[in-house]
């Protein structure tokens, strides 16, 4: 039947924009820390959000910079 993942046919910044949704999901009302979670983590979460944002400008300038060039 050659199945695929839904995943397999991502782009890239679909793929980027899955994993900060994942990631903004353990998190509390707008970015909050949760009673429960340890600050380490938090932490943890809170610096792979910042690579993600920062993975997706990326991305945006090496599809779109030779439009804005």
């Amino acid at each position: 039947m050659r199945l695929a993942y839904a995943s397999e046919a991502e782009s890239v910044v679909d793929r980027i924009n899955r994993k900060s949704q994942k990631l903004e999901a353990r998190l509390g009302d707008n970015g909050e820390k949760p009673k429960w979670m340890r600050w380490r983590t938090f932490d943890r979460i809170c610096e792979r959000l910042e690579a993600a944002d920062q993975a997706w400008g990326a991305e945006l300038v090496t599809r779109f910079g030779a439009i804005l060039a």
